[in-house]
């Protein structure tokens, strides 16, 4: 169950109950919603009847491979071309030329948010993204003004409900700064509202296309 409206989570919205194993309900999915805007989240979060996208699947490798051939099928075709060398002298070279000229997609959007008939099992457990910065403060103690500190931060003033981090010995100083990551590695400095988390990939995207992936 979603515990704050993030907006770098995709959504399952649930529909009826179908079974029900060991106390633990089973529905059927109306629709998977890929990482909403911070309104549309809060919305999802309110009305209770979404779940997190915790990205684990079930499912037969035919049912995914149809689900491909109807809604991706140059990525179908690509993966039935790397099947076919499976296990042949050119089986390495074949899946690196396809696997570079694959489109980059993710399964949420290549399939699961066209598919039919999907079920959704309720995770009764803690879960997180460990991709995600905010993760890590989820995960450590904070100090009496809200930071979550991973670096040398002994000069902060006036400052609030921010994610530090840094490499040992580089000392990261504050003023006047609230609601912000702060993420020194390398170097490369990232420093970001905090809301703006999800956006992280599109700069990703923003330095390799500048050529800049040293910074990476």
């Amino acid at each position: 169950m979603p515990t704050y409206p993030s907006t770098g989570y995709g959504y399952i919205h649930r529909g009826d109950v179908v079974a029900q194993r060991q106390g633990i309900s089973v529905h059927r999915v109306r629709a998977f919603r890929e990482k909403p805007a911070p309104d549309l989240a809060e919305e999802y979060v309110v009305s209770g009847e979404y779940f997190w996208n915790s990205g684990i699947f079930v499912w037969k490798a035919a049912t995914v491979l149809d689900a491909l051939r109807v809604q991706k099928p140059k990525l179908h075709d690509a993966v039935q071309r790397i099947a076919a060398a499976w296990g042949t002298p050119a089986a390495a070279d074949v899946l690196r030329r396809e696997y570079e000229a694959l489109e980059r997609v993710s399964i949420d959007y290549a399939v699961m948010e066209h598919a039919q008939d999907v079920l959704v099992v309720q995770a009764p457990y803690r879960w997180d993204d460990v991709g995600s910065w905010l993760a890590l403060e989820r995960m450590q103690p904070q100090d009496a003004d809200g930071n979550t500190v991973a670096a040398d931060h002994h000069c902060g003033i006036r400052t609030r409900g921010c994610l530090v981090v840094a490499n040992p010995g580089q000392l990261v100083a504050t003023i006047g700064v609230n609601d912000l990551l702060i993420i020194q590695d390398g170097n490369a400095t990232l420093v970001a509202d905090r809301r703006d988390e999800g956006t992280v990939k599109e700069l990703v995207d923003l330095l390799k296309k500048k050529g800049l992936e040293e910074y990476l």
